[in-house]
């Protein structure tokens, strides 16, 4: 039992109050504190009297003075030792609260990151099963990675939440198709005639038409190292994040601000590349 509980008990009065003590032993340190001031001047002027009946009247101050010094001295250690009593009550009442609190909130802390830890287990085994059956090459552009890699901060979640909100808020773009070529045809015997009465002897075929143009591909960005030490350059993993206004795309080297580099290694959109004094 604490000394404030024990001063409950024997004494019938409630706990001292933090506040209340607090306050009084500031008010009796100032008076204490402007007494000593007080004396000094006062027995300078004691000294420096003009009569001995003005020495006498300066006396009963001086002696008032060191009275409320002395009083001062043996009073504040009863008050603070009062004062320290009740701030551990209060400590112990507020580490009880917050026990409680504690027991309350982690069994569904605990379950909520054991269902994110089944849910992320999942993840990651599906995407070995992409990599094993596309490639790894296949699967890093055209499959968008949502395994969390960071701490459950709301700054980083948010990221990774609006990110992977973006690529999912519409269908995921279907592979490119490549139809087979023709097989060229069989030589035949006869003369052939093509388009424009262009005469093909036997065993001779027409030449195949000219397949389209393919579409250029974004050249990957490789931007210079990093000047300033806010900066850090990464080289992007996955394609479909916007950075500064720009789809960066898997490959991509960006210099970039540090505290955004670090956000999108932690989760695992990006890796560091180089920073300010790396070897060119």
């Amino acid at each position: 039992m604490k000394g404030a509980q024990l001063l409950k008990v024997f004494t019938g009065q409630p706990a001292d109050d933090v506040a209340a003590l607090t306050a009084e032993i500031e008010a009796e340190k100032a008076k204490a504190s402007e007494a000593c001031a007080k004396l000094e001047w006062l027995q300078l002027e004691r000294k420096t009297a003009d009569s001995f009946e003005s020495a006498r009247a300066l006396d009963e101050q001086i002696a008032e003075a060191r009275w409320t010094i002395e009083r001062a001295d043996a009073i504040l250690p009863h008050l603070e030792g009062r004062l320290r009593a009740a701030r551990a009550e209060k400590q112990a009442e507020a580490l009880a609260r917050h026990q409680a609190i504690l027991r309350k909130r982690y069994p569904k802390f605990r379950a909520a990151l054991q269902a994110a830890v089944e849910q992320q287990s999942e993840v990651i085994r599906e995407r070995e099963a992409a990599n094993a059956e596309l490639g790894e090459h296949l699967a890093q552009i055209h499959l968008p990675h949502i395994a969390y890699a960071g701490f459950l901060y709301r700054d980083l979640v948010a990221l990774w939440t609006g990110q992977n909100d973006r690529i999912f808020s519409d269908p995921l773009p279907k592979p490119a198709v490549v139809a087979p070529r023709p097989a060229p045809a069989p030589a035949a015997d006869e003369p052939k005639f093509g388009f424009g009465w262009t005469r093909f002897g036997p065993g001779e075929t027409p030449p195949a038409p000219p397949e389209p143009p393919a579409r250029p591909k974004r050249v990957p960005r490789r931007d210079p190292a990093p000047t300033e030490s806010s900066q850090r350059q990464v080289q992007i993993l996955r394609t479909g994040i916007e950075i500064d206004g720009t789809q960066a795309i898997a490959g991509d080297v960006m210099t970039i601000d540090a505290a955004q580099a670090a956000q999108l290694v932690k989760i695992g959109a990006a890796e560091f590349a180089a920073s300010v004094g790396d070897e060119k």
